[in-house]
């Protein structure tokens, strides 16, 4: 939700946070140098040694226990979805000692999908093209939690997670004929950038 600490520049200077990095994953020498007991990241993308950050086994020699989200496990790359918000929030609940609070904002959040669920309920799916902006490459998704939030909704991807085009991955970059001939009623755009999105 917008207004968390610490998700723009200015909120993390008002809450007292440090931002290490702000534009791209820290450099491996700087995450380690911040002597964490716990570093959270979204994919394994995050953990990779060859784009120069640090890896599960640099941290764990640090001391620091990595945690990966549910939806960004590699064996999850094409299935993530809205339920793996549920899990993460079961685990860190428990990781930080507060159950009762993590058991609320679950109970919350499932409310809010049944509340979906229901207001969809038997209409026909809204055929979606769902695209990520990246500077001026146009990429299609096929898998990730963007689609199952899609799908949640009442969408549909035009795009199957084992479409051989996407080769096991989330995303292809198609060309816009491509795109074109699935007939998407709908497009969902995400961007890098507030100037991509522009």
């Amino acid at each position: 939700p917008d207004g968390l600490p610490g998700q723009t520049a200015e909120s993390a200077a008002e809450a007292g946070i440090a931002v290490i990095a702000a534009d791209s994953v820290p450099a491996k020498e700087v995450t380690i140098a911040q002597a964490a007991d716990l570093v959270l990241a979204p994919t394994t993308y995050e953990f990779q040694a060859d784009e120069g950050f640090a890896t599960e086994k640099d941290l764990a020699a640090a001391g620091a226990v990595p945690y990966i989200a549910a939806g960004g496990c590699k064996d999850r790359r094409t299935s993530r979805s809205v339920q793996d918000t549920l899990t993460d929030l079961e685990t860190l609940g428990a990781v930080f000692g507060v159950t009762d609070r993590a058991q609320e904002l679950a109970a919350d959040y499932r409310g809010r999908l049944d509340e979906v669920a229901t207001a969809v309920g038997g209409a026909t799916p809204v055929r979606v093209a769902e695209v990520f902006v990246w500077g001026s490459d146009i990429q299609s998704l096929a898998g990730s939690s963007n689609v199952d939030l899609v799908k949640a909704a009442g969408g549909q991807n035009i795009f199957a997670n084992d479409d051989p085009r996407f080769g096991g991955m989330m995303f292809a970059s198609l060309s816009p004929e491509v795109l074109a001939a699935q007939a998407p009623e709908a497009f969902v755009f995400s961007a890098d950038s507030a100037e991509s999105a522009e």
